[in-house]
């Protein structure tokens, strides 16, 4: 076999090898919110009809204040990447504390922001009386506790920079395992605790997400990865480096903004011309969102893969699609 063919066989094994974690957790995101979406179906009427046009419409003002943070996970991503295939793992663990702490503070702007734009932003998509307060009941838990989600996304994308998303997939077991057992208990008043409803999806999706984080947190800081440590001390801020990050990861949040807007102009006009209809669209949206999951998983683990060449300095190797997951230490280039 030529020598370019048998090393693009082994760029599609190590890519199938990274990207196939990033599938299942994918499928579990997606899964996550159709589990929140099928246990408010199952509340009595009206108020499962009340409910799921509700998270029809706060699930979209949740996914454009993510863009923020998408942003900065791009920016993560690549930078890290870069810097752990250049051999640098002191770097690595520099820039993932910065990110962090960058996370962190712009989840804290989130819930600001969020809490206060949230009641206009659901009147303007056409939330009535009836759906208002039970779309801020699920709003506002999500958006104060932003925080736990934020950094799962972010540590998520860091270990996919690194070459490992194993671990990622590891956490993501255990964040929708205690998804389905917090929701089931606080929707539908299960396992001896009250029946909140659509609120009750909000504060079980925030507990497992405070558990998922969690685990990933022990894990780092247990070792899971040599050399990669998790960033359990604040430090001092590093302007530069936040700007950097975002100067990479902005492109990603503007084409999300503008992807997010898109949807929210037709949740709008359906939401003006007929409420429930919301539901029926955000029940739809969440099974669309499975058609996304591979392409999205092959093209971050493929955008890991040459960060991590590049930092390496094998750019010729990443023309040919000679690609290697692990450390280098960079000769200079």
């Amino acid at each position: 076999m030529p020598a370019a063919n048998t090393a693009n066989d082994s760029l599609s094994r190590r890519l199938v090898r990274l990207a196939a974690p990033v599938v299942a957790m994918n499928v579990l995101h997606v899964l996550a919110l159709a589990i929140d979406t099928a246990m408010c179906g199952w509340l009595p009427e009206p108020e499962a009809t009340i409910a799921l046009t509700a998270l029809g419409f706060s699930t979209q003002v949740i996914f454009l204040l993510m863009v923020g943070v998408i942003g900065l996970s791009v920016g993560a991503v690549a930078m890290v990447a870069r810097v752990y295939g250049a051999g640098q793992p002191d770097r690595v663990n520099y820039l993932i504390t910065q990110a962090t702490q960058g996370t962190v503070l712009l989840s804290l702007l989130v819930a600001l922001v969020g809490n206060l734009a949230a009641e206009p932003m659901l009147v303007v998509l056409g939330a009535g009386e009836q759906t208002l307060e039970p779309a801020l009941a699920y709003l506002r838990p999500q958006l104060t506790l932003a925080v736990f989600f934020y950094v799962f996304v972010l540590l998520s994308g860091v270990l996919r920079g690194v070459g490992n998303t194993r671990l990622a997939l590891e956490a993501a077991l255990v964040h929708n395992g205690l998804n389905v057992v917090f929701n089931y208990g606080l929707i539908l008043g299960n396992f001896g605790l009250p029946s909140l409803g659509v609120e009750g999806a909000a504060y079980g999706t925030v507990l497992a997400e405070f558990f998922g984080v969690s685990f990933l947190l022990w894990r780092l800081h247990r070792g899971a990865l040599p050399g990669i440590s998790a960033p359990i001390r604040p430090a001092r801020l590093d302007r530069k480096d936040l700007a950097e990050l975002w100067r990479v990861g902005w492109p990603a949040a503007l084409d999300m903004i503008i992807l997010n807007i898109g949807f929210m102009a037709v949740v709008g006009m359906v939401g003006h011309w007929d409420e429930k209809a919301v539901a029926a669209h955000g029940i739809g949206l969440r099974m669309q969102g499975l058609a996304f999951v591979p392409g999205l998983a092959i093209s971050r683990a493929a955008g890991a893969m040459i960060g991590n060449a590049l930092g390496g300095g094998d750019v010729a190797e990443v023309r040919v699609g000679e690609v290697d997951l692990g450390p280098k230490v960079s000769d200079g280039g």
